[in-house]
């Protein structure tokens, strides 16, 4: 396909990015049919650093989601409930498609490749079927079949349910789940599961797990931004924590953020965190190149009024990332209102 030259038109909306390097990227975008009103799921691929954009949404994707590219070339989309798993190996140019198992649903799928041969998949139930509601398949051929390894217990997390669980394998063997109300880990490549410990802190600072906002993970280095509802106050803050045994033990990487605006966070490699608030008098950032032992803080980044909604940066790049704003001229500062993306 020809390329765009931008990569949304006004009224559409960019749900999620990804910069793979110097040249490469992704990024999910719901544009907008000005005939009808209506809006339509794309996948739209850079390889100039997002000069130019083309339309590489395979044949079905009707709903958000679930995409990893390891490279620029290699990549998998599963976007509807009943599949099929896409995988590419030129970009997005073509796709060629795998059968979801029978009972599984690619609705709440989690996905995570260790290389582009071997991945992991968990899939939910699909609707109406009274069996196992999580089961993890692995891959060995990059996707062309899928062998089931074994059920995974995330306990009061039904199929379908919010937020959608995420896993993450650093190798073949070790690999975390993280759910709404449990994280999980496994060091036999998903055969057995116990729970992973996160400190729940002392005294006024006393908080519980609730959910998961990042997990991403580096050798044995893990780092989980997690969302954490204080004891006393009930207030909920995304708190990271880094573990450098492969999710047996953790520690907090930092005191929550003193904003009361959402965090938007970006982790880069295993020591490189930011982390992005939006108050009224312009975009804040928080920034630790050691893996959260010490922190800078930047203020007025951007402009008051400015809404910033995903970032992506890449370690293959240093220093270099992008982001997606919502602004609208109209709207009052401190207001969120109905806004156009900008890159």
């Amino acid at each position: 396909n020809r390329p765009a030259p931008v990569l949304a038109s006004p009224g559409s909306q960019v749900a999620d990015l990804q910069r793979i390097d110097e040249m490469d990227g992704w990024a999910y975008v719901w544009s907008a049919n000005t005939a009808n009103g209506t809006q339509g799921p794309a996948l739209m691929m850079t390889n100039d650093a997002g000069l130019t954009w083309r339309d590489a949404t395979p044949l079905v994707a009707t709903g958000q989601p679930v995409i990893e590219f390891l490279d620029a070339d290699h990549g998998w989309f599963l976007g509807d409930e009943a599949g099929p798993l896409w995988r590419t190996t030129d970009g997005g140019r073509s796709w060629q498609k795998t059968t979801l198992p029978a009972g599984r649903s690619g609705f709440s799928t989690a996905m995570s490749f260790v290389s582009k041969s071997t991945g992991y998949l968990l899939l939910d139930a699909a609707y109406g079927q009274n069996t196992e509601p999580w089961t993890l398949y692995r891959t060995d051929d990059g996707g062309a079949s899928l062998q089931r390894v074994g059920a995974v217990a995330l306990p009061d997390e039904p199929p379908s349910s919010y937020p959608l669980p995420v896993i993450a394998f650093s190798d073949a063997l070790d690999g975390l789940v993280a759910g709404w109300s449990t994280v999980l880990q496994t060091h036999d490549g998903g055969l057995t599961w116990t729970s992973a410990r996160l400190p729940a802190g002392q005294g006024s600072a006393m908080a519980r797990y609730i959910g998961v906002d990042q997990l991403r993970v580096f050798g044995a280095r893990a780092v989980l931004v997690a969302w954490m509802e204080n004891a006393l106050t009930s207030v909920t803050q995304a708190i990271p924590y880094v573990s450098d045994d492969a999710g047996r033990t953790w520690r907090q990487a930092s005191e929550p953020s003193s904003q009361t605006t959402s965090d938007v966070w970006a982790i880069v490699d295993a020591n490189t965190w930011l982390d992005f608030v939006s108050p009224v008098d312009g975009i804040h950032v928080r920034v630790t190149s050691d893996a959260g032992r010490t922190w800078t803080s930047s203020t007025g980044v951007g402009p008051p009024g400015l809404h910033i909604m995903a970032v992506s940066f890449t370690s293959l790049f240093p220093g270099h990332g992008w982001a997606i704003f919502e602004v609208d001229s109209s709207c009052a500062p401190g207001n969120f209102c109905k806004a156009t993306p900008d890159e």
